[in-house]
């Protein structure tokens, strides 16, 4: 399994401090997301993390103000193309933040 950091952004302003990312997950069997937050830091920490599909990150609840924390606006036109495959979206984002696995 390939893992892809789409976006880390740490908010160290805000209090608690938040870190909000996306992850794209290759697997033999496909592609998926993992979205989440961390907000705090250490046993206090709270936020969480999910896997998530292109439609269902689509309709996560504050899915755009998502976006904007994770600084990729521009991820919305990619998924909301209709001209390409679910596959061709993930492999569109992955080479778009032009990232290595980890």
């Amino acid at each position: 399994m390939k893992t892809y950091v789409i976006s880390e952004v740490q908010y160290l302003d805000r209090s608690p401090k938040e870190v909000h990312y996306l992850k794209v997950n290759e697997t033999e069997t496909g592609y998926s997301f993992t979205a989440g937050e961390v907000i705090g830091q250490g046993f206090g920490a709270g936020g969480g993390e999910g896997t998530f599909d292109i439609e269902s990150l689509q309709a996560m609840k504050m899915y755009k103000q998502f976006l904007i924390d994770i600084d990729c606006p521009w991820l919305d036109d990619i998924l909301r193309d209709s001209n390409t495959s679910d596959q061709e979206k993930y492999m569109d984002i992955i080479k778009r933040t032009n990232n290595e696995s980890c």
